[in-house]
């Protein structure tokens, strides 16, 4: 039995998913002209090719071995995805999704996340621990990169403290771009204008206590306050448009 449940998170999310939006994750599902391929994929321990799959996604999957904090660690697999990158005037929305199976036996918190492939830290990731193929997907906006810092898909098949090792299968992997937004835009609404002027006024004289979002929108001269100066620089967007 093939179980499908989405666990979706959404932060900030006002638009309208693009009806053709690009998977920016090359080889998702692990295989080229029907063969099993783990091509594009950096694995940090051991992977290799299982012939299972969930239903609609080809015959193969990876087969990933967790961490262990005695040998090998962590047990990931990475994808640096070059169009994620640090704007200081916008941030991108993502939509993370994929399948994971985990296996009988040890058994480790297996994840699919967006993270800094160079180190496995995870920006943010969605869990699973399921014996069948489980679906999840993950909708969030990226207001924590960095510049100069290469960011990618991990798929963590989790970690044990003793000997032998757990194992997840992952398939399907899609990671796109579903909008952005700007500086200015502090009720996220697409546009800067009069009522985000109010909003930043409201959050200057301590009406308001904004949110992680709204501090960022705000935030026009990235002193990590907002201020008069802000609104200021919040006002000339509409000018500068016209």
């Amino acid at each position: 039995m093939k179980l499908k449940i989405s666990a979706v998170l959404l932060m900030m999310i006002m638009g309208v998913m693009p009806a053709t939006a690009q998977n920016l994750v090359v080889n998702p599902s692990f295989e080229n002209a029907g063969m099993p391929s783990l091509e594009n994929w950096d694995i940090n321990c051991y992977a290799e090719s299982s012939e299972d799959a969930p239903e609609g996604y080809g015959e193969w999957s990876m087969r990933l071995e967790s961490g262990n904090f005695e040998g090998c660690f962590p047990g990931i697999a990475t994808q640096i995805l070059p169009d994620i990158v640090y704007s200081p005037s916008s941030v991108p929305v993502v939509n993370l999704s994929g399948w994971m199976k985990t296996e009988e036996g040890f058994q480790a918190l297996s994840k699919i996340g967006l993270g800094v492939p160079e180190t496995g830290e995870l920006l943010f990731s969605v869990t699973a621990d399921s014996m069948e193929w489980f679906y999840v997907e993950l909708v969030d906006t990226l207001l924590n990169l960095s510049p100069g810092t290469a960011y990618g898909v991990i798929l963590d098949a989790g970690s044990i403290g003793g000997p032998g090792a757990a194992h997840t299968r992952f398939d399907g992997i899609s990671l796109t771009m579903t909008g952005s937004f700007n500086k200015g835009d502090v009720n996220a609404d697409g546009t800067t204008n009069i009522i985000d002027i109010i909003l930043m006024v409201g959050i200057i004289l301590n009406f308001n206590t904004p949110n992680e979002y709204e501090q960022w929108a705000g935030d026009m001269d990235l002193d990590n306050d907002i201020d008069i100066l802000d609104i200021i620089n919040a006002m000339l967007i509409p000018i500068a448009s016209k």
